[in-house]
């Protein structure tokens, strides 16, 4: 089976990987930073702190959320947050309400957007489920 992590952006630096998050206190904290750091800078510029971005990423840890990270050098640059279900302001679009994963947060860095690390996280997803 080839490897999902070679050459897959288009820059094809090797020194990117995505994976399934650890449940792992460090690495829970670097999504966490990411999260932050996304949802703080453009085009969102909303408020987030690092601890109100670690209970958030907490709370979809606690849901049994899928969160798929995109690291460079061991240092999360990205995330996709799937939950096993489709939230009610969104059920009128959905075809399917059983067996999904609905893409409910993803994000990238801005200094690593545009290298295609969403598409390919979005892909992973289609292929594991």
């Amino acid at each position: 089976m080839k490897n999902i992590n070679e050459n897959w952006l288009k820059s094809n630096i090797n020194d990117y990987t995505i994976e399934e998050l650890k449940r792992i206190k460090s690495e829970i904290i670097d999504c966490s930073e990411t999260y932050k750091n996304v949802f703080n800078g453009e085009p969102f510029y909303e408020s987030w702190s690092l601890e109100s971005a670690l209970e958030e990423i907490n709370c979809y840890i606690g849901d049994n959320a899928l969160i798929l990270s995109s690291k460079y050098r061991e240092k999360v640059i990205g995330f996709l947050i799937a939950i096993n279900k489709v939230p009610e302001n969104q059920r009128e679009y959905a075809q399917y309400l059983e067996n999904i994963k609905f893409i409910e947060e993803i994000g990238v860095l801005s200094e690593f957007r545009k290298n295609g690390i969403a598409s390919e996280m979005v892909r992973i997803l289609l292929l594991k489920y």
